[in-house]
């Protein structure tokens, strides 16, 4: 129960900052010109730098300028995606609920870096840290991460899927495709919504020493599980 909540508690958070993309920074010029943006430096009384959405960064002198508000983001209420090709990141967390009987519920937290080759596909690589809340133990996927978005609007489904192998204390094959929502905000960024499944394989020895007998054994096991994440992507 207080899993959820702590989700339900990022998800009130993600969607405040999701209004606050919708805002952006307008300055009002004397000379009528309107210049729409994020303001990244002000000196009061004297100057300030405003970067525009296609990274351009405007000076201006405070006697040239009228007026500074906050008013709707322009692009932000355009219905097609903020992706564009080059680089991307995206950190998710969130927590998978075991179903395979071992008690190996985990929080989770993952980053991934690549390139989006348009607004439908990503390829990238990443890696991640699992806490294991039950025992406390502690692993670290590596993986490739592949991602299809659907469609071309700021809000689309999608398909994610990483693939790779993790280290520490659980050791082994790792995989975990999800399907989720992606909500643009601002320019660049995006808050990501998913449901997954995820299937982590772990090797493991066993030794049981008595005055009577020894008992050794070793093998294979698959622990699987439910995931909910909550994500950025920019």
């Amino acid at each position: 129960m207080k899993k959820l909540i702590l989700l339900l508690v990022i998800l009130v958070g993600a969607y405040s900052t999701s209004m606050a993309y919708d805002l952006q920074e307008v300055v009002y010029l004397k000379n009528g010109s309107v210049v729409r943006g994020v303001i990244i430096e002000q000196i009061p009384g004297n100057s300030l730098k405003i970067q525009t959405a296609d990274g351009n960064i405007f000076n201006f002198e405070m006697s040239d300028v009228e007026k500074i508000t906050k008013e709707k983001n322009v692009y932000a209420s355009n219905n097609e995606t903020n992706i564009t090709s080059g680089y991307k990141g995206f950190v998710d967390f969130g927590y998978t609920f075991d179903v395979s009987g071992y008690e190996a519920g985990r929080l989770e937290l993952t980053t991934s870096h690549g390139y989006q080759l348009n607004p439908y596909t990503f390829i990238g690589a990443g890696a991640g840290l699992h806490y294991y809340t039950d025992g406390g133990a502690l692993s670290v996927p590596i993986f490739a991460n592949f991602r299809a978005n659907l469609l071309k609007n700021r809000i689309t489904p999608f398909f994610d899927a990483k693939l790779g192998y993790s280290l520490g204390d659980i050791e082994g094959f790792y995989f975990s495709p999800s399907i989720g929502c992606r909500f643009a905000v601002g320019n660049k960024a995006g808050i990501n919504l998913s449901v997954g499944y995820a299937l982590q394989r772990f090797s493991y020895e066993y030794y049981y020493y008595s005055r009577y007998f020894s008992y050794w054994e070793e093998g294979v096991e698959t622990l699987h599980g439910i995931s909910l994440k909550i994500g950025l992507d920019f």
